[in-house]
């Protein structure tokens, strides 16, 4: 027998694809906000919410206000790649593993493109040691594929 993949339905984009991918980078960016919180509080990262946010907020530089802050930031830009993720992704086959793809282009946008040009110099990629690479790799590879799937299957499921 031979497996084929076959695309998802095309939907229209409609508000209601667009409304539910915003809501889904929404909630992704919440609990893997929350996620990135935790492990460097537990010291698995180097990398912290505040350092991310300060460039783009200056009062977040450090405590509970500068976590809120990070996670907000994180927020809102995972509501834009949610949308984004719903323009240009949402009709390739494979399900689960274009979110894996778009995670991990997450993280080489985020820790290479977006914090050089911002000089976070201190979060670039090339900079980080194993544990904070690993970390942070493999909480933007399952923040992609969290928001990856949740999309294939609302299209797959009210196609």
């Amino acid at each position: 027998m031979k497996m084929t993949l076959s695309p998802a339905p095309i939907v229209p984009l409609s508000g209601r694809v667009v409304g539910h991918a915003a809501r889904i980078g929404a909630i992704g960016a919440l609990f893997w906000g929350m996620t990135k919180w935790v492990v460097s509080y537990l010291r698995f990262s180097d990398i912290t919410l505040q350092q991310l946010a300060h460039p783009f907020i200056p009062v977040a530089k450090t405590g509970i206000i500068g976590a809120l802050c990070g996670v907000a930031l994180f927020m809102f830009f995972s509501i834009v790649a949610g949308i984004l993720y719903a323009l240009v992704c949402r009709h390739f086959p494979g399900d689960a593993w274009v979110g894996v793809a778009y995670g991990v282009l997450g993280f080489l946008l985020l820790y290479g493109g977006v914090a050089q040009v911002m000089g976070m110099h201190d979060v670039v990629f090339w900079r980080m040691n194993a544990k904070t690479w690993w970390t942070e790799g493999c909480v933007m590879l399952l923040w992609g594929t969290f928001v990856g799937y949740s999309i294939h299957m609302y299209e797959r499921w009210n196609g």
